[in-house]
């Protein structure tokens, strides 16, 4: 049985090694190791597949497959979910500096409109901006002393 596919790219990295992109009825496929000479089944040393059953997920898959393809094929190329990362780790280290100056600098040297600002979490009345360093949650379980007053000052009564 012959199974229907479209080859859209075949791309080299740095040491020779071929990759291609893969279209079938129902996935994307980053073929690692690929060799186009091959019968169908043998063409690639493995894949990474990206499934989809409607034009939606379609768009999706694709996505994902052209970040794997680049991820393999460029070894100097950073992935978006790590640009996200760590955009969110900037922002995040800015308002606890400094909240004030830190909405500045979104809103004057950034220019951020406010959908990318609510993407972020940073509107001037975002609970996340105005709560997340006061979460023992967000600082991965430990207590930061900031959650339940532990290092308040109390005074003894006389």
């Amino acid at each position: 049985m012959k199974e229907n596919h479209r080859e859209i790219l075949v791309v080299s990295n740095t040491k020779g090694k071929k990759f291609s992109l893969i279209e079938t009825s129902d996935n994307y496929i980053v073929a690692c190791g690929y060799d186009s000479s091959q019968r169908w089944g043998r063409q690639w040393e493995y894949g990474v597949y990206y499934m989809f059953s409607n034009d939606k997920e379609k768009l999706v898959a694709l996505n994902k497959a052209t970040e794997k393809l680049f991820e393999k094929v460029n070894k100097n190329y950073i992935s978006r979910t790590r640009l996200e990362e760590l955009a969110t780790l900037f922002k995040d280290g800015l308002i606890s500096d400094d909240r004030e100056n830190a909405f500045e600098f979104f809103e004057n040297c950034c220019e951020m409109t406010d959908k990318e600002k609510e993407w972020f979490g940073i509107e001037e009345d975002s609970p996340i901006a105005n709560t997340k360093f006061e979460n023992p949650m967000y600082n991965k379980g430990y207590d930061d002393g900031f959650s339940d007053g532990a290092n308040s000052i109390e005074s003894e009564k006389e």
